[in-house]
């Protein structure tokens, strides 16, 4: 018997604890930039969706999730179906929760009310190319991805919080197209937030060191701007997502509680908005109060990029993390390619037997036993003599298959003609019209 002491035991046992966590559950994948929870959680809707991208209940996708995938609460399961939501990677009808620019939050609404499906667009993306990654059992045996297939890494669509053993688990925000032009021009000043009403102060900033190192400081701030209202006139303008970022009003709130300012609410669905103006009566300088705004309205996070291949965790830069995985998600298009276009080659050669089956068959006034048939054309593939025993008896009577033959061949030219890049690019382009 082994004999340990307290501290060594406890250390031995808090590090493979640590490790397991990290590289498990907190700490994002190389190979598609997720968590577990957030990877289950989109493969469940891709196969409760299906093809025709069906709406169905929140309550319908976390049970199935929790069901099949990753057993856990389903608290923790909506909570990761409201952020993809709001990331853009699901569509939902109903209230997925929030906050108001006026600070107030509101939780979502009961699973069984709200509904979500698959952006058209990340449907696309994922759907066409799952055949092609790696495969796992789930908890249950259930055939599930290892990791989906994706230009970029996910978790900068939501963004990520949270705190691993002995590693940061936060995770920066950017839009999904300015990763993919960052990337192609080598400039990580074409990165944008993927929060609405929001940019970056890109001079307090380390844009530079989170690309090429893979840490640094972010500073995020609201957009504020001088503007006019016809029924008051000078006035100041906020729009900002409260999900991230709820404005300090504090020196505006204590303006409003003497009647020298006013805050109205001009949120519409699409953006949230603030107009600050002053009574006509009253003389205030408005662009005392722009410049306080500015300079008291801003979030500093310090960042680092730490990513898991399942067994290790480390540091890698933003300009490296995407390059790795858009060149993967280009290969994959390629393997999807060779794949269709093979299957397509397949059938035509089929086809091009399909009369020589057929006669023999007729001459043999319909006698002859599969063994025959493949006997007697025993100078082809085996399979593709069954493949045409295969086809209906109103196939095998026909002698001329010219037509289908040359509408597979088209299709077999569109697909090669597929540029990987561009199709990544049109994707990106219709998503983010």
């Amino acid at each position: 018997m082994e004999s340990k002491s307290i501290y060594q035991f406890t250390k031995e046992g808090y590090t493979q604890y640590g490790e397991y966590v990290d590289n498990s559950r907190h700490i994002p994948l190389i190979f598609d930039g997720l968590k577990p929870s957030y990877r289950r959680t989109i493969y469940g809707a891709l196969q409760l969706c299906g093809p025709k991208n069906k709406l169905i209940k929140v309550s319908q996708l976390s049970g199935y999730v929790i069901g099949n995938l990753h057993p856990h609460g389903t608290s923790s399961i909506e909570g990761v179906i409201g952020e993809l939501v709001h990331a853009g990677i699901f569509e939902g009808q109903g209230s997925f929760g929030g906050a108001t620019i006026m600070g107030d939050r509101f939780d979502m609404a009961a699973a069984r009310y709200p509904s979500v499906r698959m952006n058209p667009h990340w449907m696309k993306i994922f759907s066409e190319l799952l055949p092609y990654v790696e495969w796992e059992d789930s908890y249950i045996g259930v055939k599930m991805p290892s990791y989906l297939p994706t230009p970029i890494p996910l978790t900068f669509l939501t963004g990520s919080l949270g705190i691993g053993f002995g590693v940061s688990a936060l995770i920066p925000n950017f839009g999904v197209k300015s990763l993919i032009e960052a990337f192609k021009s080598d400039d990580p000043y074409k990165l944008y937030p993927n929060y609405k009403d929001i940019t970056f102060d890109y001079d307090r900033s380390g844009f530079e060191d989170l690309w090429n190192k893979g840490y640094s400081t972010i500073t995020y701030i609201p957009k504020i701007y001088r503007g006019s209202s016809d029924d008051c006139g000078d006035g100041i303008y906020i729009e900002s997502d409260p999900e991230f970022l709820v404005p300090n009003l504090d020196l505006i709130k204590e303006k409003v509680s003497q009647d020298r300012l006013f805050i109205r609410d001009e949120s519409s669905g699409e953006h949230n908005k603030l107009f600050i103006g002053k009574y006509p009566s009253i003389h205030e300088d408005m662009n005392y109060y722009y410049s306080w705004l500015v300079n008291n309205n801003f979030i500093s996070e310090m960042y680092r990029l730490y990513v898991t291949d399942g067994k290790t965790t480390r540091l890698i830069s933003l300009k490296l993390w995407i390059k790795f995985l858009y060149e993967r998600y280009l290969g994959y298009i390629n393997k999807m390619k060779e794949s269709k276009i093979s299957k397509l080659q397949y059938e035509v050669e089929v086809l091009k037997l399909l009369p020589q089956v057929g006669k023999y068959i007729q001459d043999n006034s319909m006698k002859v036993n599969e063994s025959d048939v493949i006997s007697h054309f025993s100078n082809y593939d085996k399979s593709l003599v069954k493949a045409c025993l295969g086809k209906p008896i109103r196939k095998l009577m026909k002698s001329d298959y010219e037509n289908e033959i040359n509408g597979l061949n088209s299709q077999i030219d569109k697909i090669n003609s597929i540029n990987p890049d561009k199709y990544v690019s049109d994707i990106l382009d219709e998503m983010t019209k």
